[in-house]
């Protein structure tokens, strides 16, 4: 993994290779962080490319872009 992401943020981006229908509630139980701060890594990992969401905010799912 990037030398340039959190520990949280490298767990998160493991999880959704595997499931990638995962929610942010879900993810934050897996990850052991709050779901506030789940809402974080995954805004912080849009924007820095590394996932994009694809489909419906409530049917779609997570894709890992790069790791």
């Amino acid at each position: 993994m990037n030398q340039e992401l959190t520990v949280a943020e490298q767990a998160l981006l493991e999880l959704l290779v595997f499931n990638p229908k995962a929610t942010q509630a879900e993810a934050a139980v897996k990850v052991g962080v709050s779901k506030r701060t789940i809402s974080r890594i995954f805004a912080s990992l849009q924007e820095r490319g590394y996932v994009t969401r694809e489909g419906s905010n409530k049917t779609g799912i997570w894709k890992v872009v790069k790791s």
